[in-house]
Parts: C-alpha cells; structure tokens; sequence
C-alpha cells in the first residue's frame, strides 16, 4: 500500500495507477529521500528544507514525491504528468488530501519544454523531483529541455531517480551532484542544475 510517510498527514493512503503505467518509489526509498531532506539540506537559518518550499513534481505518476512534500509543509506543488490514467489516480489523491489549493496538475510532456500556469509566474521552484521510467535516458532529456529554467535558481534542489545500472557521466554535464544514495534498485541523486 502506497502512503503519505510523514507530516501533517502522515499514514494516509494514496491510490495509484497500474503499475504497467507507473513505478511508484518505495515507502523506504522515499522515507531515506526525505531523511535525507530533512538532515542534510536545511535552510541556512536552520529550517527544514521543505517548510514552505515550491516544489515541481516530473513524471508525478500518483503524486506521492509531492503530496508527501506538502504534508511536511511545502506551500506548493506542481505536477507534471501526461498518462490519463496517472493523471485521473493524482487528482483523486490530491481531493482525497485536501490540497487542491496547494497544487496545479499540468497535463504535460516533462521532456518537452512546457509553459507555466499563469498563477505560477512569480514562483521559483525550491525543490525538483524527477522520476521517469528506468533505462530510458530520462532524467538527462528532462535535464536538457524539460522544465523551464527561468523558474530554477543556483540554490534549486534536484532530485533524480534512476535505476542503478544508469551512467551518470552525461547527466553529471547538466548536473552537479551533491549526493548519492542507492535503495534496492533505486539510486537516487541531490544536486543542482549546472549554469
């Protein structure tokens, strides 16, 4: 069962899509993510990382990354997904947890320059999630084209989901990586976007 890990809405259940659509991450790989988050990426005056931070969420699938980031007090998300199916699962969860004000859904291609919301134009983003499918070469095309750059500073944190037979050689010339951490077959990646 998939289930917000920790927050204000902590052990509430999330639906999500046929795992023939999506690969949701592990209760235990996103708990190690937001350990990570909560221990090692702190603000410089002390507070968490996530307390009121903007979040974008590629490849969202059921939206577990950011619902679980809004439970812990980020002030926004938005997801970017493109499946129906994934797309019907996340909005459902989002009613579910009451965060329709606290996020936009953008039916959207993550590896294909897309627009903003008109109600995000004043945002930069904090905090960037990416998790497409395995062995796809993904993360390095979201990377390359994906989201729009204007919105992510020197101080945005990304994170990228890979599987761990994946190269990071061409991806590490968009990105510097702070952090590494593997869970099973996940490896999971801190860093910022290079300029």
């Amino acid at each position: 069962m998939l289930r917000i890990i920790g927050g204000s809405l902590r052990g509430r259940p999330l639906d999500f899509p046929p795992s023939s659509i999506t690969r949701p991450t592990s209760d235990r790989g996103r708990e190690a993510v937001f350990n990570i988050l909560e221990h090692r990426f702190r603000r410089q005056d002390g507070i968490s990382f996530l307390k009121d931070a903007v979040v974008l969420d590629l490849f969202a699938g059921s939206g577990a990354f950011g619902l679980e980031c809004l439970s812990r007090g980020s002030s926004f998300c938005l997801f970017v997904e493109n499946n129906p199916e994934a797309l019907s699962v996340l909005n459902a969860n989002r009613k579910s947890l009451n965060f329709l004000e606290k996020s936009t859904i953008l039916n959207g291609d993550a590896l294909k320059p897309f627009d903003l919301p008109s109600s995000f134009k004043e945002k930069m983003f904090d905090l960037i999630f990416l998790d497409p499918p395995y062995t796809k070469g993904y993360v390095l095309k979201a990377l390359m084209v994906g989201f729009p750059k204007k919105y992510v500073s020197s101080k945005t944190l990304i994170i990228a989901e890979l599987d761990v037979t994946e190269e990071l050689d061409e991806i590490q010339e968009y990105f510097t990586v702070l952090e590494e951490r593997l869970y099973g077959r996940a490896k999971f990646l801190f860093g910022h976007l290079k300029p």
